[in-house]
């Protein structure tokens, strides 16, 4: 790929300056937080603590998505491991799949 053109210095310090205010937006909003994919190629953000096999899914009412743990043996029973940030669930993408809300019980 080629240059088309080199920023002016003016053009370069703002774009430094942005750089620095994007960076402390991701520290801040990274802090105790885990990078993950989904089996569906979900990319998100949540709690440090996820484990492999720890699920994905959408509260009834809640505006943001979150992380559970089954617990052994259980089909109903579920753990919460806190909110996230799933990229292409955010704004109720999931709805278009037909999912089912099911009964679970939070322990």
């Amino acid at each position: 790929m080629e240059l088309e053109s080199k920023p002016t210095e003016s053009q370069d310090q703002s774009l430094k300056a942005r750089t620095s205010l994007i960076q402390l937006d991701w520290g801040s909003a990274s802090h105790k937080r885990s990078l993950f994919r989904t089996k569906k190629g979900h990319i998100g953000l949540a709690p440090q603590t996820i484990q492999v096999g720890d699920e994905v899914g959408i509260l009834q009412g809640a505006e943001v998505p979150h992380v559970f743990r089954r617990d052994s043996g259980s089909e109903t029973s579920l753990s919460l491991v806190g909110d996230a940030y799933v990229y292409g669930i955010m704004h109720g993408e999931l709805e278009s799949e037909g999912l089912e809300f099911i009964r679970v019980r939070l322990v």
